[in-house]
């Protein structure tokens, strides 16, 4: 049987591994301010756009959310309610308050996840949508780096969460040029992605750059170790795929 069973969880795996990390980030001592308007406002949209998009695919997959539909209102009023109960919570916590704003924020993280949902069919959308975010993320000027807002001893990982966005990205640019509606491994896939994502990587790196800040060499490193294992990882599902098809014969 093998690892058949992983593409199925692999959401489950995601969501179980972010939610309490999320959870613990809520409710750690409030940091001092920033000085930044609308920081932690961002930052709580962002989380709660994230953890509905993992929800909706561990609970629903490919069941698209409709207006009309019953998952739609479940899965809408099952993360309003929890955000409602994240911030309550936070007032056991000291220096903690529950805000309206804050759950304000988290709302609007849910909605806007649940209609990228709606809107996003193809596998090209989400490879859009995605690259265009993390671009904006990473060249966010320095004083509003949305990672600020992490606790001084995980910041340091930030090499770490770069590396994991582009094995994302590498997984969803390998899927997206796989036309057979699943993970294939071919000369064509492996050649474009090693050419076009480590080049964009240097792009990205000589623009931050040219923006004044420091060349990075290291963030250069990581982004084309992540690209690799981004590349590891899109071959062992196709592998598996293949595993699988021999098997039900």
């Amino acid at each position: 049987m093998g690892m058949r069973w992983l593409p199925k969880y692999i959401p489950w795996i995601l969501l179980l591994v972010y939610w309490p990390v999320l959870f613990v980030l809520t409710h750690l001592p409030k940091l001092p301010p920033t000085g930044v308007t609308g920081k932690d406002k961002l930052a709580h949209f962002a989380a709660y756009l994230i953890l509905t998009l993992l929800f909706w695919l561990a609970r629903y997959g490919k069941l698209k959310p409709a207006f009309r539909s019953k998952p739609f209102y479940v899965a809408l009023i099952f993360m309003l309610l929890y955000g409602v109960a994240d911030e309550l919570s936070q007032m056991l916590v000291p220096n903690r308050y529950a805000e309206v704003a804050d759950w304000l924020a988290n709302a609007s993280g849910v909605a806007v996840g649940l209609l990228i949902l709606m809107v996003l069919r193809q596998w090209w959308q989400w490879l859009a949508v995605y690259w265009a975010g993390m671009f904006v993320f990473t060249h966010l000027p320095t004083e509003t780096q949305p990672l600020d807002f992490l606790p001084i001893s995980w910041q340091q990982f930030r090499l770490v969460y770069l590396m994991i966005a582009y094995v994302g990205l590498t997984l969803l640019w390998w899927r997206t040029w796989c036309p057979q509606g699943r993970f294939v491994c071919n000369k064509i896939l492996f050649t474009s992605t090693l050419l076009v994502l480590p080049t964009y990587a240097l792009m990205d790196v000589m623009i931050t750059w040219a923006m004044h800040k420091p060349f990075d060499a290291s963030a250069l490193g990581t982004a084309v170790g992540g690209v690799i294992l981004g590349i590891v990882c899109s071959a062992a599902f196709a592998r598996q795929h293949v595993t699988m098809k021999a098997e039900s014969v």
